[in-house]
């Protein structure tokens, strides 16, 4: 935008004073109350924490449980579900990471199969992601007995705790084996 004369500097001045005093208001979040600027809460790892502004807390191995089970269609597919087992709702973000039996290396994830927005979950609700176990292009496979799951902060960071649980008998998982994001219902979860 070009401002031209007087009433353009004029019009300049106003749009720097109105840019600076919403600035200042974002700065010391909008709270005449007091002369102390609101600071964003922060978690103990110095993340935003959604869950002090009044949000929803992240989904954790504390107010959660994980489901492993298989499918009939599509096949090399398993389902895991992530139920809330608190009283409040709570955020699945991003996609568990997992790893299987002494593996260190966690799986990558699809992508693509993030959603438009987190997945909350309400008091005894469910999230589903899907393991593609292995792809035709790649079907070398190895048995797996073992599964551990831990769990993504907002930033897709892993967080500290971990649950581990046996595999369905016989799962085979491949070196093209991938983990979708966390979706809000099954059906969502099994186009992946």
């Amino acid at each position: 935008m070009v401002y031209r004369g007087p009433a353009g500097v004029r019009a300049f001045r106003t749009a720097i004073a109105s840019a600076s005093a919403i600035a200042a208001l974002l700065l010391t979040g909008c709270d005449d109350s007091d002369t102390q600027p609101m600071l964003f809460p922060t978690g103990p790892t110095g993340v935003f924490d959604s869950a002090k502004l009044g949000g929803p807390a992240t989904c954790d191995t504390t107010n959660t449980t994980v489901h492993v089970r298989e499918i009939s269609r599509p096949i090399n597919h398993l389902v895991l579900e992530l139920t809330n087992i608190s009283a409040a709702s709570c955020a699945a973000y991003w996609y568990p990471h997992l790893r299987f039996d002494d593996n260190p290396a966690a799986i990558p994830a699809m992508p693509d199969s993030r959603p438009q927005s987190v997945v909350e979950i309400a008091p005894g609700a469910s999230a589903f992601a899907v393991l593609l176990k292995s792809a035709a292009n790649n079907p070398e496979v190895v048995p797996a007995q073992r599964i551990t799951i831990t769990y993504s902060d907002r930033n897709g960071d892993e967080t500290t705790g971990r649950v581990e649980f046996p595999l369905p008998d016989n799962t085979n998982i491949g070196r093209a084996a991938k983990v979708s994001c966390w979706q809000s219902d099954l059906q969502q979860a099994l186009v992946w």
